[in-house]
């Protein structure tokens, strides 16, 4: 090896490992020494892995079917949890505000860093996969048409799935580069990412509907534009490597290997130009607009009723009115909360789809789907806390005020108007048009109802404080598997009100269920108005 070949490669290395720490770690764990920071990468990653783990036990609904159909779960489902959490954390690792100040007058090759940071992207990636696919591993080999082969070949097309995952979210990056350009991409990457994120999450979605226990058993019965879902593509590697072995099967598995191969070469090849260019010149903050008389609008609204008593207190109004600002008119908090809420929207629009048939919407489809009227306006609560511009946060502190209470509350009714609003009228609309019963609107009543404690939950000890902590991908992945373990619950609860209503006790559970809100929402509202400043520092 040459001496210049010897140097890059340490290089490589460095920065693989330096990337890789930042985005486990997080970059405020190492900046601030918390005593709470992981002493190692390892050591981080173990408990995420454990609990990633525990959500891959959804593998068991697969058992006794065949490898395809039990592919396809498994890959749709790992497609699904890898786009959304690289969408929401890929912008910032790939470009990063104050990486330029660091890097530019060192002798580092933009291809370099790009290299890098796919590097550790695609570790994590596989990482965060082969949790979600352990239990898969055991189940595919007892299938009817599986055996040993079958745990070998789905680790192969898992790591394809993670490749191409990674590769398609970078390329997306890059091709608003090259198509937007450096100056226009800021204003209008969230709107691309918010499109690129749906059509992921649809991808995700029609998979696994597509093959199941209702839909396709073998490829030959797979429609001719299934074989444009990439999870299909994966469940074919599989069945035709461990499977069935037919024909088609192959084909498609062809197609996996090369989309993969062809996704890297633009990304890491073709386009990374559109990279460097990107890197070398950052994106510069657009001009601050100054407010017309027109936009006060807002303003007078939260100042007169129903608005002004909904919202509470002159600091949670002024909380209100500085949240929707934010939401509305800023880039970068536009950009990390739209692309990985908005998409989730999809979701219980696909349930409502799937599950319309001549006597209305299935039961529990309907149930869940409400439970999304609390679900989003928490996701968007969570994701608002984190900004760059977290400094300013100090300013709360310096107010004549004994606690971040009011103003979590202030930010929780305006995610509450901004995402619940609609997507309760959206629900409500959908289902009074489509479904003859209109009786089955009462099924959305136990999301309506749960809403408010689902909303609160960020917002105890005052951990809901609007763009109060800097953005930490580190905290990013065990952030969102609290926020899947409540996606879980939701769904028990909307199981267990399908199940009264089949039953005939639906007013029974509603009143029960009205009861604990009530008592919880009492407790939860007690504990946020005695939440006090934590000591600075």
């Amino acid at each position: 090896m040459t001496g210049t070949a010897r140097t890059a490669s340490l290089s490589d290395r460095a920065l693989r490992r330096l990337f890789l720490t930042l985005f486990v770690r997080g970059r405020t764990a190492l900046a601030r020494g918390k005593p709470s920071a992981p002493k190692s990468v390892g050591e981080r990653l173990f408990w995420v892995l454990v609990s990633y783990t525990a959500f891959g036990l959804v593998a068991f609904a697969g058992i006794g079917q065949p490898v395809l159909v039990l592919g396809a779960m498994l890959h749709g489902f790992s497609f699904f949890c890898l786009a959304v959490f690289l969408m929401t954390t890929a912008g910032e690792t790939l470009f990063n505000r104050d990486e330029p100040d660091i890097l530019m007058h060192r002798p580092v090759a933009a291809a370099a860093v790009l290299r890098a940071k796919v590097r550790v992207l695609f570790e994590v990636a596989l990482w965060i996969a082969g949790a979600l696919n352990l239990f898969g591993l055991w189940i595919g080999a007892f299938a009817p048409d599986g055996g040993w082969r079958f745990p070998l070949v789905h680790i192969l097309s898992t790591g394809l799935s993670a490749l191409f995952t990674v590769g398609i979210v970078v390329l997306s990056y890059e091709l608003c580069l090259r198509w937007i350009g450096r100056e226009r991409l800021e204003s209008l990457l969230t709107t691309v990412q918010v499109g690129f994120s749906i059509l992921i999450i649809l991808a995700s979605q029609f998979g696994p509907r597509l093959i199941g226990k209702t839909g396709a058993q073998t490829i030959r019965e797979v429609p001719a534009w299934g074989i444009l879902l990439p999870p299909v593509w994966f469940a074919g590697f599989d069945d035709a490597l461990a499977g069935s072995g037919a024909t088609r099967s192959w084909v498609v598995a062809g197609v996996a290997v090369s989309a993969t191969l062809l996704v890297l070469w633009l990304a890491l090849g073709r386009l990374a130009g559109a990279y460097a260019a990107g890197l070398q010149t950052p994106i510069a903050a657009a001009p601050a607009r100054h407010s017309r008389p027109g936009r006060r609008w807002l303003h007078a609204l939260a100042e007169r009723p129903p608005l002004r008593w909904w919202v509470g207190g002159a600091v949670a109004r002024a909380s209100f009115l500085l949240t929707l600002a934010y939401l509305l008119r800023d880039r970068e908090t536009r950009l990390r909360i739209y692309p990985g809420v908005v998409p989730l929207i999809v979701i219980p629009a696909l349930m409502l789809m799937e599950n319309h048939k001549a006597t209305g919407f299935g039961v529990y489809s309907l149930a869940f789907a409400g439970m999304y009227i609390g679900l989003i306006p928490m996701l968007a609560l969570d994701t608002l806390r984190h900004s760059s511009q977290s400094p300013a946060a100090a300013l709360f502190r310096a107010a004549p005020v004994p606690g971040p209470g009011p103003i979590c509350l202030g930010a929780r009714h305006a995610v509450s108007l901004l995402f619940g609003v609609p997507v309760c009228l959206a629900l409500i609309a959908a289902t009074g048009l489509l479904d003859p019963d209109p009786m089955h609107l009462f099924l959305l009543l136990p999301g309506l109802v749960a809403s408010p404690i689902l909303t609160l939950f960020p917002c105890l000890n005052g951990h809901a404080l609007p763009l109060s902590r800097p953005i930490d991908e580190g905290s990013q992945i065990a952030r969102s598997l609290v926020l899947i373990g409540l996606f879980m619950a939701a769904a028990v609860v909307a199981g267990l009100a399908a199940m009264c209503w089949r039953k005939g006790v639906f007013g029974g559970f509603l009143a029960v269920e009205v009861a604990v809100v009530l008592l919880a929402r009492w407790l939860m509202g007690r504990a946020v108005a005695d939440a006090r400043w934590a000591p600075a520092g």
